[in-house]
């Protein structure tokens, strides 16, 4: 992490001496991503994905469980960290792939682990993951949203793109999950 410091120097008001400078550490700025929700099946989840308030793709989900499902289930609600990981079968296959450094992961949600960006079309390719794409639609003989073929890889470097960088000026990045309310039957 880079970390970043300047310095003021001071001068005595009352005798013009030098004094020693002073360092300001400076806070890091956060990147910010927003997932907001636009449609769910019963096991499906369209969102918008927005970093630092600039559309950036669409994200395919598993849908809402009550009850965790482990590889079936959508993420709940709430705000999570965003680290790099450099290990597993994801990051070994876009290492390999694109010469990337790192899978985006997110952290700290409860009872989940491994929670990855990465590429797929359908909820069968989520496990519980998030999906880029750069368009969705939706397959009226299973009743779920998919990713159309060839959407998935340039919506995916994009965010890697922007993740990457803002990881290379040591910036923390954060992730705001929002979720549709669901209402007892």
């Amino acid at each position: 992490m880079n970390e970043s410091f300047f310095s003021i120097r001071t001068v005595c008001w009352a005798t013009g001496a030098a004094r020693l400078p002073v360092l300001f550490k400076r806070k890091p700025r956060t990147m910010l991503l927003e997932l907001k929700p636009i449609e769910e099946t019963p096991n499906s989840t369209v969102s918008s994905l927005y970093v630092d308030g600039v559309f950036c793709c669409f994200i395919l989900e598993d849908g809402y469980r009550a009850i965790k499902v482990a590889g079936e289930t959508r993420i709940p609600a709430g705000v999570y960290t965003i680290e790099e990981r450099k290990e597993g079968k994801f990051f070994n296959r876009y290492s390999k792939k694109f010469g990337h450094t790192f899978v985006p992961e997110i952290i700290g949600v409860l009872n989940f682990l491994y929670i990855l960006f990465h590429m797929g079309n359908t909820t069968k390719d989520t496990r519980g993951c998030l999906l880029c794409g750069m368009a969705i639609e939706y397959d009226e003989a299973t009743g779920n949203y998919f990713i159309p073929a060839g959407r998935s890889t340039s919506a995916y470097l994009k965010l890697y793109r922007l993740l990457s960088a803002a990881f290379n000026r040591g910036e923390a990045v954060q992730i705001v999950v929002e979720r549709k309310e669901k209402i007892a039957a």
